[in-house]
């Protein structure tokens, strides 16, 4: 009976409150703690109105932007492990779906945060890292190429899908191949006015001089 009990808790532990726990890691928001420790503001309140990297980017600075993406990219790292770590690849898989969640839809931010990118990254670099380091090149170079965020985003995350999802499907890892595809439908889903704004042909390029820092 004891015994019983404590699998029971156990069991509600790791896979209720440990994830419950990574959704809201994932909306501690990165964003919306630099542009207030640095300016005194809400991110949201300009540019494209998401807490993410790029947008602080464009808005802030490049200093600011890298410390906002590798923020969420950490956040995203975390969650992956825990889940690892407590309860193998499914677990793993779930944790990270939620803290990419969190961070499209934070509890903490009225479910305005990000676009899930950053945190998508370091969810993937836990479960197939190659796979991931091969698809944050595609991003960048799609970037570079295009000057368009988004769909370099976009591309990345495509690419990780068949890198590391579809061959997982048919290689012994299906978690690999669901979780891509739900992260997947989760960013896509946040990216969704983007993509009108692409098809349109009046998408946001990106200023590389931030980069380079000659702006910012």
């Amino acid at each position: 009976m004891a015994a019983g009990f404590v699998a029971i808790c156990l069991w509600v532990l790791g896979w209720i409150v440990v994830p419950a726990a990574c959704y809201v890691l994932g909306g501690l928001s990165t964003g919306m703690w630099v542009s207030s420790r640095l300016k005194g503001l809400d991110i949201r309140q300009f540019g494209s109105g998401s807490s993410g990297a790029t947008n602080v980017l464009r808005t802030l600075g490049r200093g600011p932007g890298l410390t906002v993406f590798i923020g969420d990219l950490v956040k995203g790292v975390a969650a992956a492990l825990v889940g690892r770590l407590l309860g193998g690849p499914w677990l793993a898989c779930l944790c990270g779906f939620l803290a990419v969640a969190g961070n499209i839809w934070p509890v903490t931010a009225q479910f305005k945060g990000g676009k899930g990118v950053s945190t998508a990254a370091g969810v993937f670099l836990v479960l197939a890292p190659w796979q991931a380091l091969l698809a944050i090149v595609v991003a960048f170079v799609v970037i570079y190429w295009t000057r368009f965020v988004s769909l370099g985003s976009m591309a990345g995350l495509v690419g990780y899908w068949l890198a590391a999802g579809v061959t997982g499907l048919f290689g012994g890892r299906a978690h690999l191949f669901w979780v891509a595809l739900g992260v997947n439908a989760l960013v896509f889903y946040a990216h969704r006015h983007n993509i009108r704004r692409l098809l349109d042909g009046n998408e946001n390029k990106l200023d590389l001089a931030i980069l380079t820092g000659k702006k910012g």
